[in-house]
């Protein structure tokens, strides 16, 4: 404890020590002085020096103190301008009620109204308003709306008589900021002067109601909530355009909504468009789900495009409880609400409109059929997979189809039996669809399936889907076993599917395979090894290029040994830990054995890659070539330029 005692204490001595020291008399006199003579654009020492004081931690009480009286005293004084306006500023910052008169002072002159209403306006207290309102009385022109402007954003309530007389002033600059001040001061008293006006004709009519909207939000912040309300109850009442009704419903709707109910709806049967929105959601977003009950009551009496629009605020809105409702609007026309209703699926639907929405999605009728597919793939809640494995069991066709592509986007694992069984049923289009969803959905358990599926394929169509699959599941599945797909190796009987299983075993690049597929490389069958020296060509690393090398040099087939070097050249290019002047030997390797100018030109286009001497060597020795020449060249320019030689 006398530990801590000692760190706090040092600490607080510390900061005693660090902290300046409040300015002497001397130093306030030499500060103040070079104020009262500042020109603009001189030196601004003094001032930063200033704000300094007014910053510091000893800047207490009494040097704040101190301070507003030098500042009272230099604008009373013979300071220049410039140094009137600064001190202004700096007023408005610390300034208090003893500031006000000398400010008032300036207010009468126009050559500082504008930087005393400055500082009056950010200084608290009555006198400051008494002050701002006192010049108001007098002023004219630019400096009558910007007093008119400082009142408002003080929020003086005694101002408002004076305000409610300038928004009848004939010109409009300075009624629209006599009601804009209104609006900002936000009282009772002020949203009754504007209820007392009539709106003039034009641009400044739409400033009138923006301002009535204003000041009866600001009367209802400050807890002002009845009167607020009433307010909002006369402009819905007295407004002619639409969006100010509908903005003033919504507010009389959320600040009392058992008493706003009949003006809901009234807007809500009307045949205007923006009041029956605005109703809708008001109705729909009530806390407690209070409006939806009325929604669903006069859902049935309303037009089809109020119809869309309940549908849609009940799908921001409200729950599970709303299926029944959104089921029977998706069930018939018009368009527009079925649309409405089935994105209300979407978000509230369960596994019970499985068999609605994947008969609409194969009904062909867009777009409604694509926007059941979107909800039959988004519907929430539990139990919705098994509800479409169950209805896959006895959906029509195009319906199945879709409840399969449904089981892959939704990536439902609980539908892999039922999609393995599709990837063997005589519809061609399903299976292929069956096998797409199990690309998204199968687990290690499907592994074995998988791969009999690509071992013994119903078509040359399935096979390559087939191969797609497996080649997606096996490398998701980092810690699967590689015995599925060697045992379906074994049993494939065909070419092509044994092929097509060494490509998926060598682009998975597990070290498991590489035994089979370098036997492979050696078979006596030609297609056996040239399958396994296209598959190895796929290998993500640089492990198989000694046996693509050796097969390029002994294979007895001129056509499997070209194959064979593409290959390897192509794994020579993978990014490797190998250092440049190592892959330009194995290059040269490649380079030794080409007898095409294409392979040749892809070894040029390599080199650059690994910049080295060896490199350039090869890439110079390729110019004298007239076949590789342009190549050649690129190449030396590159590796010249990475070795930095030019």
């Amino acid at each position: 404890m006398r530990t801590i005692l000692l760190l706090l204490t040092a600490l607080s001595l510390t900061w005693t020590a660090s902290a300046a020291p409040p300015p002497s008399a001397a130093e306030l006199d030499a500060v103040f002085n070079q104020v009262a003579a500042y020109q603009a654009g001189a030196d601004r020492s003094a001032l930063a020096k200033l704000d300094e004081w007014l910053r510091q931690p000893t800047a207490g009480p009494a040097l704040r103190s101190e301070l507003e009286r030098r500042l009272i005293r230099l604008i009373r004084g013979k300071a220049t301008p410039a140094g009137i306006e600064e001190a202004c500023r700096r007023l408005s910052l610390i300034g208090t009620e003893a500031s006000v008169p000398a400010l008032e002072r300036l207010l009468a002159a126009p050559a500082t109204a504008e930087m005393a209403r400055y500082a009056l306006e950010r200084i608290p207290g009555r006198a400051a308003s008494q002050a701002l309102r006192n010049a108001l009385a007098k002023a004219e022109g630019g400096l009558q709306i910007s007093l008119i402007n400082s009142l408002g954003a003080r929020r003086d309530a005694a101002a408002v008589p004076a305000l409610q007389q300038l928004a009848q002033s004939p010109d409009g600059t300075v009624a629209a900021a006599a009601i804009l001040a209104l609006a900002q001061t936000g009282t009772a008293a002020a949203c009754r002067a504007l209820d007392r006006m009539a709106p003039k004709p034009g641009t400044l009519e739409n400033s009138f109601w923006e301002a009535r909207l204003r000041c009866a939000a600001q009367l209802a912040a400050s807890g002002g909530r009845l009167a607020a309300y009433e307010s909002y109850v006369r402009i819905h009442g007295k407004a002619s355009s639409s969006l100010v009704r509908a903005a003033a419903l919504k507010q009389m709707a959320r600040l009392d909504p058992a008493r706003s109910q009949a003006d809901l709806l009234a807007a809500l049967r009307s045949t205007d468009p923006t009041l029956q929105a605005a109703a809708v959601w008001a109705l729909a977003s009530m806390e407690r789900g209070r409006g939806i009950p009325i929604l669903r009551e006069e859902f049935p009496r309303l037009r089809s495009r109020a119809q869309a629009q309940v549908l849609a605020a009940l799908t921001e809105h409200g729950d599970a409880s709303l299926k029944p409702l959104f089921m029977e609007a998706a069930s018939r026309p018009p368009e527009e609400v079925q649309l409405a209703a089935l994105d209300g699926l979407a978000r509230h639907g369960d596994g019970s409109a499985v068999p609605f929405l994947s008969n609409l999605a194969a009904s062909g009728q867009e777009p409604l059929a694509a926007a059941a597919r979107r909800a039959l793939v988004s519907l929430p809640g539990p139990g919705v997979d098994e509800a479409i494995v169950a209805a896959m069991a006895h959906a029509e066709p195009k319906a199945r189809i879709e409840l399969v592509r449904a089981a892959g986007e939704r990536g439902a694992s609980a539908a892999n039996t039922a999609l393995l069984r599709a990837a063997w049923d005589p519809d061609a289009a399903l299976r292929r669809e069956a096998l797409r969803a199990l690309s998204a959905t199968a687990t290690e358990r499907e592994l074995p399936a998988l791969a009999e599926l690509v071992a013994q394929p119903l078509s040359a169509a399935d096979l390559r889907e087939a191969q797609r699959t497996l080649a997606a599941v096996f490398p998701r599945l980092e810690k699967a076993s590689a015995d599925p797909l060697l045992a379906a190796y074994e049993k494939a009987k065909e070419p092509d599917p044994r092929a097509a299983l060494l490509t998926v075993m060598a682009q998975s690049g597990r070290p498991e395979f590489l035994p089979l597929l370098r036997r492979e490389l050696r078979s006596s069958d030609a297609p056996t090894r040239r399958a396994a020296i296209v598959a190895l060509g796929q290998w993500p690393a640089p492990e198989p290029m000694p046996d693509l090398l050796e097969t390029a040099r002994k294979d007895s087939s001129p056509a499997l040994r070209t194959l064979a070097l593409r290959s390897y050249i192509r794994l020579a290019g993978l990014p490797s830990d190998r250092t440049p002047e190592a892959s330009a030997t194995l290059l040269a390797e490649a380079l030794k054995l080409a007898a095409q100018a294409e392979e040749k030109k892809s070894i040029l286009g390599l080199l650059p890659r690994f910049p080295c001497a060896e490199s350039l060597e090869l890439a110079q020795a390729a110019v004298a070539d007239p076949a590789l020449a342009a190549e050649a060249k690129a190449a030396v320019e590159a590796i010249r330029k990475a070795l930095k030689l030019e």
